[in-house]
């Protein structure tokens, strides 16, 4: 058990001494999948070891035979990651509930203000817009988001909006 351990926590400090390698990049980030990695590692990591000590414990006491043993190791693995998946996920839908709400605050403030807004992403779509840019292009949101001005606007005026950008 002991070598186990010691092996265990050399191979988590390993992992973790570079921080640009993927996995450690993950688990510190903090965004949502962060906080999910951080939540189920343990769970992952320390789970297998104590519901396997369980069932051998009993074994060598003579409550329960191999099979038995066998049986409430596969029981309690499923339970406790049945119980971390619950928590995760409820976690995560918290958070997007939360998100939401903001998304449909930051809309309604957009929508109430007398300017023309929008919002693009890297590649030039819209991704978000207000009633007053709705109104200036006599479109309806639908006809916007996800479109650029190419898209939207003739030629020339769209290389215009690009090339004041630029």
């Amino acid at each position: 058990v002991h070598s186990a351990l010691s092996f265990l926590a050399l191979s988590t400090g390993v992992t973790f001494v570079r921080a640009d390698t993927p996995l450690t990049r993950l688990v510190t980030s903090r965004a949502a999948g962060g906080a999910m990695a951080r939540r189920l590692l343990p769970a992952v990591l320390l789970t297998p070891l104590l519901v396997g000590w369980l069932p051998v414990l009993a074994q060598r006491l003579g409550w329960l035979g191999a099979e038995a043993g066998l049986s409430l190791f596969a029981l309690l693995n499923m339970l406790v990651f049945g119980l971390a998946v619950w928590a995760c996920t409820s976690a995560v839908e918290r958070a997007d509930v939360q998100r939401r709400a903001g998304e449909r605050l930051l809309q309604t403030i957009m929508d109430n203000t007398a300017a023309a807004i929008y919002v693009k992403d890297l590649q030039g779509r819209y991704q978000q817009v207000n009633r007053g840019f709705c109104e200036l292009l006599h479109l309806q949101p639908q006809a916007i988001v996800g479109r650029s001005d190419h898209d939207l606007l003739p030629a020339s005026a769209a290389d215009g909006l690009r090339a004041a950008r630029d």
